[in-house]
């Protein structure tokens, strides 16, 4: 019989509790970096037809965001109730989790189709060039609609990887990647007889791709061996009220805490795409490549979450330290990496991504200072990740908060549009938030463990 984690002794050393978290990170790390790989395909493929499409599916992408990263942080409250769950070997637990999330899913993407449909025809509201404007509503609402999809297979997938089983959906994931990759080339160029979609085409290719990834996790975790056990039996059983609240009062802090974080990259890249198209481009591509080299860190935190959910429901408290030593060992390596690599090829890496001179050289710009603080941002996802393990969810959302949206947004509007700094003072602004969160997430977590 395979032994769990906590099956094990609790008396490890910071070297064996890294290697636990290391083991579990790296499925969740790659798997991470295989999601980002769709936004930088899309990024690529839709950039080779020109400027304004890319700046299209920037500002659709960037309505989108806020949506779809609070939905991962409703759903977390499936991998802290899983974890603590499989901790206690609660099996009536997990099932209620992971059925309760999949219709916590379902509900919260009908309260966002719904506000993005009345917002479609309002789209001058956001002050984005008209030649953006006029053609995002077709490849939006194809996004929207792969919102649905998307948000199943993230719950289902917290679900394999709180039972500390990554790899499956990883592969999945993967394969979806892929999927979408050859769909674009399909769809937005009209090869092998396919019909020329342009960006539309890029909307579709995301819709597919999504769906199929959501069918196949969940055949795996009804099917596989491994995890069958930990499904539900009836999926359509009645909801239980209680059950909800328990799901709200986890997911619903962590939602806003990613949604705040995320809203203040939505406001930045707001901010910046009143500058002009090349500007908002450029944003774009440099949020593209210090979102990949980010999923280093948020896939150590959603390691972290689960091992210290484990432990909490398991009773071992006394590693819980340890277990936040080592998140934050691996995190602040891969960071220094990442920052090394923008500073001294920022330049090489944005002419990857694109042709034109002008949005290479302020991508690479915007680079500089993506090196410095991915530092402080995967020290404050690690720590809150931590935090959100022991069901500490509360007070890290306001401390947030107020980070983001008082320093933040305010500080990089000021710097973009009233000094010369332009796109880079906004990304200036939202460096300083998350660097006041990251010190205040850092001391709140290293006090209550």
């Amino acid at each position: 019989m395979q032994k769990t984690q906590s099956d094990e002794p609790v008396g490890r050393s910071y070297w064996q509790e890294a290697k636990l978290t290391i083991l579990l990170a790296l499925p969740l790390i790659v798997g991470q970096i295989g999601q980002m790989l769709i936004g930088l395909a899309d990024t690529i493929m839709i950039g080779k037809i020109g400027v304004v499409p890319l700046g299209a599916s920037t500002f659709a992408n960037t309505l989108l965001m806020v949506p779809l990263v609070s939905s991962m942080g409703l759903l977390a409250a499936v991998s802290i109730k899983v974890a603590q769950g499989r901790g206690r070997k609660d099996f009536a637990a997990v099932r209620e989790a992971v059925r309760h999330g999949s219709w916590l899913a379902c509900l919260y993407f009908a309260l966002v189709f719904t506000v993005v449909m009345l917002l479609i025809p309002r789209l001058d509201l956001f002050d984005q060039p008209e030649s953006v404007t006029a053609i995002t509503p077709g490849y939006l609402k194809l996004v929207t609609w792969s919102l649905l999809p998307a948000m199943l297979a993230l719950g289902w997938k917290y679900h394999g990887d709180a039972l500390n089983h990554p790899w499956p959906s990883f592969w999945i994931f993967i394969s979806g990647v892929f999927a979408n990759i050859v769909l674009n080339w399909l769809l937005i160029y009209g090869n092998w007889g396919f019909p020329e979609l342009g960006l539309e085409g890029a909307g579709w290719a995301t819709l597919i791709s999504r769906i199929y990834t959501a069918v196949a996790v969940f055949i795996w975790i009804n099917h596989a061996p491994s995890v069958k056990k930990w499904a539900p039996r009836k999926w359509l059983r009645a909801w239980h009220i209680d059950e909800f609240k328990s799901m709200l009062h986890l997911g619903v802090p962590v939602a806003l805490f990613l949604m705040m974080e995320v809203g203040m990259f939505s406001a930045g890249a707001l901010v910046i795409g009143s500058l002009g198209e090349v500007p908002l481009a450029a944003h774009q591509v440099a949020l593209t490549c210090s979102g990949i080299t980010f999923m280093v860190p948020l896939g150590i935190s959603m390691a972290i979450t689960v091992r210290t959910g484990e432990v909490t429901g398991s009773g071992e408290h006394q590693r819980l330290k340890k277990i936040l030593v080592s998140g934050w060992m691996f995190g602040l390596m891969s960071s220094f990496v990442s920052m090394a690599a923008f500073l001294l090829a920022g330049e090489w890496i944005a002419a990857q991504i694109v042709e034109q001179r002008e949005v290479i050289v302020l991508a690479a710009s915007l680079l500089i200072v993506a090196g410095v603080f991915q530092i402080v941002d995967g020290m404050q996802v690690i720590s809150a990740a931590a935090l959100r393990g022991i069901a500490d969810v509360k007070i890290p959302a306001w401390m947030a908060g107020l980070s983001y949206w008082i320093i933040g947004v305010p500080v990089g509007a000021f710097l973009a549009k009233m000094t010369d700094f332009g796109a880079q003072g906004m990304w200036i602004g939202m460096a300083s938030g998350l660097g006041v969160s990251a010190i205040c997430q850092s001391v709140r977590a290293w006090k209550k463990f």
